[in-house]
């Protein structure tokens, strides 16, 4: 593109666009300079060749989600994935910065990840899913236990490290007093 964007596609086997990638410059611009933090998740089946859109959102250091880009990619594949992310301008992770690609269970995604470097993190409503889904067999009220620490670690603002680390080094006990209140 002319203002330092870009348009690159990639054509199958039959002539059909299998995937494309469309961004422009300034956009291009601010995922190369805050791309510590990305989410990317899929939607499903965006249209009638199975191809899903995967906006690739930046969530830069001053608290601002902008859609870095605009990619739509055969379903499940990571390659097209990888290759329409670093022409947008996403480079390999440096690893001193422990920098995050946040996303859904899709299966493409671990392989994204790998790709640039990155951390993968499961977002929160896919964790809490998951979660759940865990919790499946355990005591109601354990569960529930469970299902609230973990809640909080996940929303609460703990205002600092040590006190996130309190909590989470704290969710494995089962303190006398909170058992009881289970049994009640």
């Amino acid at each position: 593109a002319r203002n330092g964007g870009c348009f690159q596609y990639s054509i199958d086997d039959s002539g059909r666009i299998r995937s494309w990638v469309l961004q422009e410059g300034a956009l291009r611009r601010y995922m190369v300079a805050y791309s510590d933090f990305i989410l990317l998740d899929g939607t499903h089946w965006v249209n009638k060749y199975g191809q899903i859109l995967v906006p690739p959102v930046v969530v830069s250091c001053f608290g601002r989600s902008i859609t870095g880009a605009i990619i739509v990619a055969p379903a499940e594949e990571s390659e097209p994935i990888i290759k329409h992310l670093a022409e947008a301008g996403l480079g390999m992770s440096d690893p001193a910065k422990k920098e995050v690609l946040m996303t859904d269970e899709g299966p493409a995604f671990p392989a994204v990840a790998t790709a640039f470097g990155r951390w993968q993190l499961l977002c929160s409503n896919h964790f809490s899913t998951s979660v759940s889904t865990g919790l499946a067999g355990i005591n109601a009220k354990e569960g529930s236990c469970i299902r609230e620490d973990i809640n909080k670690a996940i929303y609460h603002d703990f205002y600092a490290v040590k006190h996130l680390e309190t909590h989470l080094g704290s969710m494995g006990e089962r303190p006398e007093k909170k058992m009881q209140q289970l049994v009640q």
